[in-house]
């Protein structure tokens, strides 16, 4: 009895071994989160082949503290998006958190706050109080940006669709476009490039103002997007996330409470 004993014991804790390390074994492998950014001054940027940006800085730290080291890719935000939407495991930032997309990913965050304004030169004299004015003039917009889902979602389909804010600002700049529906933060940083002065064109109206998240894909573990919120949630309360929107000189970005 007591041989038969020992060897049911040992066969038992066996069973239990082997059923706990194939459990960690299958987190381990849900955890592994593929990690996708845009190449998107200022928040997220390359620059000499090195991921720069207060985003980039935080999902960088977030990544590393919770042991994923996880390299960071950079795609086209088209391709990401639909990595996101399409993939396991995956996560993309910085992700604009509106009602049309709420129930398609799991949200951590926020990492940065924008505003969303439509914009024209200032010699055409536009002047819209309500967005539905806007269906009377033709719509620049980037091809499968949040500025198009924003407009659309509202029933605006006099959109131009474009690749680049680059070219957007140059449609506007030779009268090819009514108006330029984009970020604050883009706006700004397109016309810095392109050596434009802003003051030749002014904001309109605002469309919305939003919060950016990283998005994971809506199958990654609930465990896994409660791991990353907790940490952000301290690293924002420490004021981690304050000081690297001030390193960058972007505090206007920062996500307020």
């Amino acid at each position: 009895m007591k041989i038969r004993s020992y060897v049911s014991l040992k066969t038992i804790l066996c069973s239990f071994l082997i059923m706990f390390f194939s459990s960690e074994l299958i987190f381990a492998k849900e955890a592994i989160i593929n990690l996708i950014a845009e190449d998107y001054k200022p928040l997220s940027y390359l620059e000499n082949d090195s991921l720069n940006g207060p985003s980039a800085d935080i999902v960088s730290i977030l990544n590393r503290k919770l042991n994923y080291n996880q390299r960071i890719k950079v795609y086209p935000w088209k391709r990401g998006y639909f990595y996101v939407l399409n993939k396991k495991n995956t996560a993309l930032f910085s992700t604009t958190r509106t009602e049309e997309r709420e129930s398609l990913f799991k949200w951590v965050g926020p990492l940065a706050e924008k505003r969303f304004n439509m914009y024209a030169l200032k010699k055409s004299n536009l002047e819209i109080k309500e967005i539905k004015k806007a269906a009377d003039y033709t719509i620049g917009v980037e091809n499968g940006t949040i500025n198009e889902q924003l407009l659309l979602s509202r029933g605006l389909n006099n959109l131009e669709r474009v690749t680049t804010p680059k070219q957007n600002l140059l449609k506007l700049l030779y009268n090819r476009i009514d108006i330029w529906c984009v970020s604050a933060s883009t706006f700004s940083k397109t016309a810095a490039e392109l050596n434009i002065d802003p003051h030749e064109f002014e904001q309109i109206f605002t469309v919305k103002k939003a919060k950016l998240y990283i998005a994971f894909s809506i199958d990654t573990p609930d465990r896994v997007i409660t791991s990353w919120q907790t940490l952000y949630d301290e690293l924002y309360k420490k004021g981690v996330i304050k000081e690297i929107y001030a390193k960058y000189k972007l505090d206007y970005l920062y996500p307020e409470d």
